[in-house]
């Protein structure tokens, strides 16, 4: 069932062939999942989705429900024996059974009157971009920043010794007070940190070559310095 059409957002779906397109419009629509359990039947609402009569299933984006905080566990368990397959959304478990290699649940068309008796359930939210390139960046910083926390090295005294400047003894003494001798895990995303790629450009800078050298001295300056850094444009040989 269709509970709301967004007139004013149109876009095309083509198929696997990428043939001649259908226009759709984007909707909110439900269907009921009967709990065969417990005997509770429930509407799941789908927000930001469309409708297409031709289609014999219902096809759902695992993404797109995890954007809305549900849960979805949908490895099967011969692949994983700590594996739930199902889907879960509060307290509202669904069960995932497979017809060959995909994982599916049973719904059904609602009833008119089952609208207002059923509880609902909100299984997708009312923002959702696929275009947006927001989750391939919070992926990445988070895939990136994770190390592997089992991984133990062998440190050699001497070794630790010349790198920390100090005598053997105090590096053996060091090692043997130390009890974790593996990397710091990093689990919080570090994009948020960051602007867009091109963030210079938003910056006045100058057009050119530049070259730059850096020049020693044997007496110290007033501010006691022995070196001095010196930038220069290519146009200035000219």
């Amino acid at each position: 069932m269709v509970l709301e059409v967004y007139e004013g957002q149109r876009f095309q779906v083509y198929g696997y062939k990428k043939d001649t397109p259908v226009e759709r419009f984007l909707c909110k629509a439900c269907v009921v999942y009967d709990d065969l359990q417990s005997g509770i039947s429930y509407v799941l609402i789908f927000d930001q989705c469309f409708v297409d009569e031709d289609l014999a299933a219902c096809l759902i984006c695992p993404n797109q429900l995890r954007e809305n905080g549900v849960i979805v566990d949908d490895v099967p368990i011969r692949y994983d024996s700590k594996s739930s397959h199902s889907i879960k959304v509060g307290n509202v478990v669904i069960p995932l059974s497979c017809k060959g290699y995909v994982s599916y649940f049973n719904v059904r068309i609602i009833a008119a009157e089952e609208l207002a008796t059923l509880e609902h359930v909100e299984m997708t939210g009312a923002i959702w971009d696929p275009h947006s390139d927001d989750h391939e960046l919070m992926e990445n910083a988070v895939s990136t920043s994770v190390v592997n926390s089992t991984l133990t090295y062998a440190v050699d005294p001497k070794v630790l010794a010349k790198r920390l400047f100090v005598t053997v003894e105090t590096a053996e003494a060091t090692l043997g007070a130390t009890t974790i001798l593996a990397a710091k895990v990093y689990n919080e995303p570090r994009f948020s940190s960051y602007g867009h790629r091109y963030r210079y450009l938003t910056r006045k800078h100058l057009r050119g070559r530049f070259f730059t050298d850096t020049y020693f001295a044997s007496q110290e300056s007033k501010e006691g310095f022995k070196a001095a850094q010196t930038s220069f444009d290519i146009c200035m040989l000219s």
